[in-house]
């Protein structure tokens, strides 16, 4: 019987996919809480102005939103986290332009004037902006990089069969030793100690050999000083 098998790898997720309709759920909802504790701080507030009031609460309402649809929606692309901010930003602004009579927020509700809240609308697409940056900010670590797991698929005639793995040869052998010959070949190069050049066997110069040491002098450079250069003629 022949047994095949296929090893496949697979990075592993170190985090799940929510479903959508969670973050959906838990992103609307906290725009409710979010817009009572900051119409809360807007009545007992006594050291800012107003108009950084209306500033703060359209940034912080985009900070709080903007991370609750990044947490938990850990593995959705960004613009699906953003439309599931808009949805919950849509609740808590309304919310809290309805606690606070329009000063804060949008005020789509008990409105007193038929024309539209241009001012609540610029505080909406404000704080969407702030949700998009908290979403995007402080990049998150991709899977890529995370340890490898390997998978078996066995086939069809598989059974009780194993998965070999060859280890490589090792280049060393036990209780062999094996012997390299290594042969060195020796060029001897003979140079004249007066002039410093290279003479050869058959130098055109002439050769003198000194009769001491055995060095080779050029013949006219032996001419020159009558004795063997080297220091031990000398001495």
């Amino acid at each position: 019987m022949s047994a095949q098998a296929e090893v496949m790898v697979s990075p592993t997720s170190t985090k799940s996919r929510n479903p959508l309709f969670i973050g959906i759920a838990v992103t609307g909802f906290a725009g409710l809480p979010a817009a009572s504790v900051l119409y809360i701080l807007s009545v007992y507030n006594t050291m800012i102005t107003p108009i950084v009031m209306v500033i703060a609460s359209a940034a912080a309402m985009g900070v709080i939103i903007g991370l609750i649809a990044r947490f938990t929606l850990p593995r959705r692309e960004a613009a699906i986290r953003w439309l599931v901010a808009l949805f919950g930003l849509s609740i808590g602004m309304t919310f809290l332009g309805w606690l606070s009579s329009g000063s804060l927020g949008l005020d789509l509700i008990d409105r007193s004037t038929p024309e539209p809240d241009l001012l609540g609308l610029i505080r909406f697409v404000g704080s969407a902006a702030v949700a998009w940056v908290a979403i995007r900010a402080w990049g998150e670590k991709s899977s890529a990089g995370s340890r490898p797991r390997s998978r078996v698929r066995k086939g069809a005639k598989a059974r009780g069969a194993s998965l070999k793995v060859k280890k490589p040869r090792s280049t060393k052998q036990r209780g062999r030793r094996k012997w390299t010959k290594v042969r060195l070949k020796t060029k001897v190069e003979h140079r004249c100690p007066y002039c410093l050049e290279a003479v050869k066997t058959r130098d055109p110069r002439g050769v003198v050999k000194c009769s001491t040491c055995k060095t080779l002098h050029h013949a006219d450079c032996w001419g020159m000083t009558g004795t063997c250069q080297v220091p031990h003629h000398n001495s």
